[in-house]
C-alpha cells in the first residue's frame, strides 16, 4: 500500500525535470516589476535624448559647416573687390553706344578727308601745274623751231633729190650653159624707191615710152 508503480514514478520525475527547467527561464514577479520600471526609465531617458539631438549636429558637421562659412566669407570677399572695379551693365551700354557712334563719326570724317588735301598740298600741286605750263610753252615754242627746220630739211631733201641720179639696177641672170627648163630668170636689184623702165626689143625704154607693161 506504501508503494507507486515505476512507470508512473518515472512519468513524476520527468514532470519535474520538464517544470524545473521552465523554472530556470523564469525570474520573481517582483523581478519583473523591477525590471519593467527600469526599462521604463531607460525609455524616458531616451526619449529626451532623443528631443536634445533633434536640435544638435555632430562636431564633424559643424567643422565642415564652419569651413563653408569661411570659404563663402572668402568668396563674397573676391567678389567684392571685382565688383568694385566694375560698373553696371547699363553704364557699360552707354559707354558702348558712345563708343560706336565715335566710330561712325571717325568713319565719315575720313572718308571727307579722302577726297581732300592739305593746303600745303594744294600749293605745291598748284606751283607744279605752274612749272609745268612754262615748261609746255617752251616745249610748244621749240617744236615750232623743230618744224620749222624740218621744213627748211624736207626743202633742201626734195632739192637734193632732184639733183642725185639714182643708182642703175643691177640685173642677175643664173650661170649655165643651157637654159632651165621653164626659161630665163631674169632678177632685176634696184632701190626700194626706185622705178625701173625695161623694154624687150631692144629699144630705149623710158617713162614716155612706156607702155605700162614694163
Amino acid at each position: 500500500e506504501g508503494m507507486v508503480n515505476k512507470s508512473e514514478l518515472d512519468k513524476s520525475q520527468d514532470e519535474i525535470k520538464r517544470l524545473s527547467a521552465l523554472l530556470e527561464g523564469m525570474v520573481s514577479k517582483s523581478d519583473l516589476l523591477t525590471s519593467q520600471d527600469d526599462c521604463g526609465r531607460l525609455f524616458s531617458e531616451v526619449d529626451r535624448l532623443k528631443k536634445l539631438l533633434e536640435g544638435m549636429v555632430s562636431k564633424v558637421e559643424l567643422d565642415k559647416c564652419q569651413d563653408e562659412g569661411k570659404r563663402l566669407s572668402g568668396e563674397v570677399e573676391r567678389l567684392t573687390k571685382l565688383l568694385e572695379g566694375m560698373v553696371a551693365k547699363a553704364r557699360l551700354d552707354e559707354a558702348t553706344d558712345a563708343n560706336a557712334r565715335l566710330a561712325s563719326e571717325v568713319e565719315r570724317l575720313k572718308k571727307l578727308l579722302e577726297g581732300m588735301v592739305a593746303r600745303s598740298e594744294l600749293d605745291r600741286t598748284l606751283d607744279e601745274i605752274e612749272e609745268l605750263r612754262r615748261r609746255l610753252a617752251q616745249a610748244q615754242a621749240a617744236l615750232e623751231q623743230l618744224q620749222g627746220r624740218l621744213a627748211v630739211l624736207e626743202e633742201e631733201r626734195d632739192r637734193l633729190s632732184s639733183t642725185i641720179k639714182p643708182a642703175p639696177p643691177v640685173f642677175k641672170v643664173p650661170g649655165g650653159r643651157t637654159l632651165p627648163p621653164g626659161g630665163l630668170q631674169l632678177d632685176i636689184a634696184a632701190a626700194a624707191d626706185a622705178t625701173v623702165y625695161y623694154a624687150l626689143d631692144g629699144s630705149d625704154p623710158g617713162p614716155e615710152r612706156c607702155d605700162g607693161k614694163g
